[in-house]
């Protein structure tokens, strides 16, 4: 399988998870269209978060939102 079916998959995946469970959340580099992140932000775009070329921030903010009760996917 491809790397870009494999992303395909775990996007379409994480959409169908974030239908029933609106704790999670996506977050995002300036990478979103490689990593099929904007598919989830079409869907969710309240529970889409970018965060340009600041991965390590994007990490700091998962760990934050995890701890207030939210599920956090990150894409890079």
């Amino acid at each position: 399988m491809s790397k870009q079916g494999l992303r395909k998959i775990y996007i379409e995946r994480l959409i169908e998870l974030a239908a029933t469970d609106d704790r999670i959340v996506s977050l995002d580099t300036d990478s979103r269209e490689a990593t099929m992140a904007d598919k989830f932000a079409a869907a969710y775009p309240d529970r889409a978060f970018t965060f340009g070329i600041a991965e390590q921030d994007m990490v700091s903010a998962a760990g934050g939102m995890a701890t207030m009760g939210l599920v956090p996917f990150v894409n890079s």
